[in-house]
């Protein structure tokens, strides 16, 4: 293979991990609402929730929107615990995309000036991969735990009876009415997703500049 076309291939990598990076720190990391099943027997407009790593929560039922801080769910000493776990996370994937942009731009002057910055490249790459990867993790395994205090997980705005954090029992999962069917379904948002595809393109990244380039080393 070229030399071009594998700067391609690993800048194209670079790149994408970058992108997914900078698209977790800003979209929802957790996201709960009613089912289509739910809207469809009841005949009522879904209502939906997302949680971001701004400690603020952003819902819509029907014509109705609005986004308010954790201390407008709860109180704060019982907001504080998935405040804390936000603002960890949101400090790991601004760092995760930090060594996102060194590892772009160590790519870059590798092919244009300085075949030497391969193995900087391939440390940033690997730092920026185990990061995301302990964001996701931490995230997921912490959220029930830390949202099990919160008065509603809704806003009471948009809601006549509250949903209590103690029933959400895990990053996955959903309230069953007594149909059998799913009345309330949650799991990791787009942001989350996000910080785990970036996650996937940087070891990826580090694999193949690791394969194509061993003999520059």
């Amino acid at each position: 293979m070229e030399e071009e076309t594998k700067f391609k291939i690993v800048l194209t990598f670079a790149l994408v991990a970058l992108i997914f990076a900078a698209i977790s720190i800003v979209t929802p990391w957790w996201v709960i609402g009613t089912t289509p099943e739910y809207e469809l027997e009841l005949n009522t407009t879904g209502t939906h929730a997302s949680y971001s790593l701004f400690q603020q929560v952003s819902a819509t039922s029907g014509n109705l929107s609005v986004t308010v801080s954790f201390t407008n769910m709860t109180s704060e000493e019982n907001a504080k615990p998935l405040a804390e776990l936000c603002s960890l996370t949101s400090t790991l994937t601004t760092i995760g995309l930090v060594f996102n942009v060194l590892t772009v731009i160590l790519i870059y002057l590798m092919f244009t000036r300085n075949e030497r910055m391969l193995k900087f490249a391939k440390i940033t790459a690997v730092i920026s991969a185990l990061i995301f990867l302990a964001a996701t993790i931490y995230f997921q395994s912490e959220f029930a735990t830390r949202i099990s205090n919160f008065d509603s997980v809704i806003p009471t705005a948009m809601l006549e009876t509250p949903i209590q954090g103690s029933k959400i029992s895990g990053f996955w999962g959903g309230i069953e009415m007594s149909s059998g069917l799913f009345e309330w379904m949650w799991s990791a948002g787009f942001g989350w997703y996000s910080a785990f595809t970036a996650f996937v393109f940087s070891a990826m990244l580090y694999i193949l500049v690791n394969s194509f380039f061993k003999k520059k080393e």
